[in-house]
């Protein structure tokens, strides 16, 4: 069944289309050693990192998922097990993480109900259009709720730095070039299909 479109949606659509034609990174608002960092990113590996900021990376990913007191109940619990060791904060690991790795979130303001972010043409609005939400709570002023989102570009950088997943991120060349010979060396005959590049 097709959705019938208005003339109202295709002026949003196309604002979007000339956001994103002149969409600049300098538009962003972000932190000019983030920006800094974008145009030129680190080069050296981080594949050597001391013993206890590993710990602190390690202990900060495997609880990603969880809260931020859970990963203070796991530090508090190291650390009477080992004081001397140097577990960071979470607020001071997440600090690191960012600072090692140039990945920041960008924030946005969002609709209470996920309905729309405030971006692009609805930047200016006080409330949703879809479902009429203030965007503002009424005391604080402060936005009733926010959408992170992470840009490829740092995240890219990041595992560029790392011998390991460099690597891994040339796996498809590497295949592909594997699949190449094979067919040279089989008179352009594949016995066995095992990875999703021979397709």
């Amino acid at each position: 069944m097709a959705v019938p479109v208005h003339i109202a949606d295709l002026h949003i659509a196309l604002s979007f289309i000339d956001a994103l034609k002149s969409a600049s990174l300098d538009d962003e608002n972000l932190d000019v050693e983030v920006l800094e960092r974008l145009h030129h990113p680190l080069q050296e590996l981080v594949d050597d990192i001391d013993p206890d900021l590993r710990l602190s990376i390690d202990l900060f990913l495997s609880t990603s998922n969880s809260s931020q007191q859970s990963y203070t109940s796991a530090q508090e619990a190291i650390l009477r097990r080992h004081p001397q060791d140097e577990i960071l904060s979470y607020a001071r690991i997440k600090s690191k993480i960012a600072k090692i790795t140039g990945i920041v979130p960008l924030m946005y303001d969002m609709c209470i109900n996920s309905c729309l972010t405030f971006t692009g043409p609805f930047s200016e609005l006080s409330e949703c259009p879809t479902c009429n939400e203030a965007r503002f709570d009424s005391l604080t002023e402060l936005p009733r709720q926010k959408f992170h989102t992470i840009p490829i570009g740092p995240q890219l950088q990041a595992l560029w730095r790392s011998a390991e997943s460099a690597q891994n991120m040339r796996h498809r060349t590497q295949r592909t070039n594997d699949i190449l010979e094979k067919i040279r060396q089989g008179n352009g005959d594949l016995l066995v299909y095992d990875d999703v590049y021979y397709g």
